[in-house]
């Protein structure tokens, strides 16, 4: 191990092309642990259903790819040419949905960078410190605003209770309350209310929808949840 850290810091200070296979086999297997840590950072704080396995892989083999490209270059100009040429010709199809993960691959092509050129230091560092970053703005939802905003649907019996009650029962379960539509359904003789409400705190939700439903003469009590996280 010593020598293959010394070799590869020979090569980093004399700026000559990486030769020994035992710096170059460091090298890869340095980048795909490192690759692996980004991969499964992404994968804790990553949000949504959109989660893609196959990208967590690519995070991995870019890192390793880069690395490789930068041992392959090591300071020939005429090599650093052909490859950018040869890179022009392939074609990235694959949409980034979320800005996050663009950032995972900027982090996996630093690294890479880092590492192909033996700049052991700055990848430790760089791993330790925007991984730290990532999962303490994860843990403390940053950036991330919660609304607790809903839109409940309420059946009642006409005959039973008044609008005006359930408004009266609304307004002392809710923040804020607002109608949006009332709608007669013959077939079952029931009115159905829709309003736009918003829970004093989030965990009111099942709370409201016990109290309403023991409310005499609703029949059917749902709460659409319009809870957004919203990016910023």
């Amino acid at each position: 191990m010593d020598s293959f850290l010394q070799q590869a810091l020979n090569s980093q200070t004399t700026n000559n092309a990486v030769s020994s296979s035992g710096v170059i086999a460091f090298n890869l297997f340095l980048a795909m642990i490192l690759g692996v840590i980004v991969a499964k950072t992404y994968r804790r704080v990553h949000r949504g259903i959109s989660y893609s396995p196959s990208y967590a892989y690519s995070i991995v083999i870019i890192t390793m790819v880069v690395s490789f490209v930068m041992m392959v270059i090591a300071g020939n100009i005429t090599k650093a040419f052909t490859l950018l040429g040869a890179f022009t010709i392939i074609r990235y199809r694959t949409a980034v949905k979320d800005p996050k993960d663009t950032a995972f691959i900027f982090l996996a092509l630093v690294l890479g960078l880092a590492i192909g050129s033996s700049d052991y230091a700055m990848a430790f560092t760089g791993t330790a410190m925007l991984v730290t970053t990532a999962l303490m703005l994860d843990k403390l939802n940053f950036g991330s605003m919660i609304k607790l905003d809903q839109v409940v649907y309420i059946n009642v019996e006409p005959q039973s209770i008044s609008q005006k009650d359930l408004e009266r029962k609304l307004r002392s379960l809710f923040k804020k309350v607002e109608t949006i539509n009332v709608n007669y359904n013959g077939a079952s003789s029931t009115l159905q209310y829709s309003y736009s409400v918003q829970l004093k705190k989030l965990e009111d939700q099942g709370i409201a929808m016990e109290q309403l439903s023991s409310l005499k003469g609703i029949t059917n009590v749902e709460i659409l949840s319009s809870q957004q996280i919203i990016e910023f």
